[in-house]
């Protein structure tokens, strides 16, 4: 199965690109973001927990974030 194309809304761009530079501070950001939508919104929680997944990794805390990026698929898909 393939993820439709989207493009992250612009909280989740401003997380990725904070991670680019600095990924020890974009994961406390990211976690923030993701505590705060709405349970019942599934797109804006996959998005967020991918974010979080990709600071995640950049931060090279690897089971973290593949336990968030395998949890943002199944959720996108």
């Amino acid at each position: 199965m393939s993820i439709p194309h989207q493009d992250p809304p612009p909280a989740c761009q401003r997380i990725a690109a904070l991670a680019e530079r600095c990924p020890r501070r974009a994961v406390p950001v990211a976690q923030r973001a993701l505590q705060r939508v709405p349970a019942d919104n599934q797109l804006s929680q996959a998005w967020a927990t991918f974010t979080l997944g990709w600071a995640l990794l950049r931060w090279e805390r690897l089971p973290a974030a593949c336990a968030r990026l395998e949890q943002a698929h199944a959720t996108f898909v």
